[in-house]
Parts: structure tokens; sequence; C-alpha cells
């Protein structure tokens, strides 16, 4: 019988999930991954993705797994933010300009945004999943700016909800969502919004 001790301690300590290149740095062999497999000790869910029999999939995590250029934005960061009630039906990512999307396009129902590389990391913050994993999104106030954006040609209600819901929040920050909706270039469309609610 193999000794899976290591594995299963570093499983443990990453929230059930081990990824290959995790396994190589802490010196346990690629083939101990297959034979974790073949043994019911792991179960493989991606190409370089394992996870323990009892831990559920996360497909938002996951997907970041495979590219750290990936964002959660627009609806999905409404939702993950607490903006909207809607649990968006395709998850929406913005991503670098340039960026080669084909292969996730074709094994995920994803919506793509681009920006330019110095807009990216604008708003840029974590949140948890309903499995404890860390995902990146974009902050309240990035996310409003979007959603008011000509890029966005999606449900009008989640951009009236969002910003009715924003308003009621007691950690929003005005300041802030002037300075990204000017460096975004949407600063009117969302004072003329801002001018009929408040």
């Amino acid at each position: 019988m193999r000794d899976y001790s290591k594995l299963l301690k570093l499983a443990k300590d990453n929230n059930g999930i081990i990824q290959t290149k995790m396994a190589v740095e802490n010196n346990i062999s690629k083939h101990y991954l297959r034979f974790a497999v073949q043994d019911n000790v792991l179960e493989k869910v991606r190409n370089g993705i394992y996870i323990t029999p009892e831990t559920m999939e996360d497909e938002l995590y996951f997907l970041q797994l495979k590219s750290k250029n990936l964002i959660y934005s627009y609806e999905t960061s409404a939702y993950y933010n607490g903006l909207t009630t809607r649990n968006p039906l395709t998850l929406s990512i913005t991503t670098i300009q340039g960026n080669n999307t084909y292969q996730l396009k074709s094994q995920y129902k994803l919506e793509f945004h681009f920006v330019p590389k110095c807009k990216f990391n604008l708003g840029l913050t974590t949140v948890k999943t309903m499995y404890g994993n860390n995902i990146q999104i974009y902050d309240k106030e990035r996310t409003i700016c979007d959603l008011f954006s000509k890029n966005y040609v999606g449900d009008r209600y989640v951009v009236n909800e969002s910003l009715k819901t924003y308003l009621k929040m007691e950690d929003k920050n005005l300041t802030k969502l002037l300075k990204y909706a000017k460096e975004l270039g949407v600063e009117k469309e969302l004072k003329d919004k801002l001018e009929i609610l408040l």
C-alpha cells in the first residue's frame, strides 16, 4: 500500500485541491498523482487539477487556476459583491486585450470582456466562493462602472438593482466610484443616473 500521507496533507492545506505543479514543488512525483487516482485517493477534475473525494468541484476557482489573467466581472462580480440577487447563467470574465481565449470558450460557457493592461487591475479584489476558495473579482465600484459601460449589453434590471443596492450600502465609496468612472469613461452616464437616485 502506497503512503499518500504527504499528498493528503498538501490537499488538506489547500481546501482539498492539488495542482500538479504544487505536488512537484513539494517533491512529490507526478506519477504519484496518477497512482492516487487509481487508488481512489484523489479524483482528476481537470488537466493538472485533482481533488479529494469529499471535496466539491468549484468551477469558478478551477477556471482561475488555469489562467491568472482572468477576473470575474460585470454580472458575475455584481452577484458576488451582493449588488444583485440574479445569479448569472453565464460567467462574465475580463482579461487583457490580445489574450487568446479560444480554448476556454470551447470548454466553458463564458462571456469575455477585453481591456488594456493599464486598466486590468483597477478595482481588483478577492472573495470566497461558496466552497471557501478565493477568486479574483472586481470590487463594487469597478463593477458598477463596468455595468454602465458601452461594453455591457446585458440585463438593464441588473444595472438598476446593482446601483440602488450599492447606494444603500454602508461601505460604499462614492469618491472612488466617480474616480473609477472617470478612468473608465463612464462618468457622464453614471452621474446622470446618480442625480436621479440621490
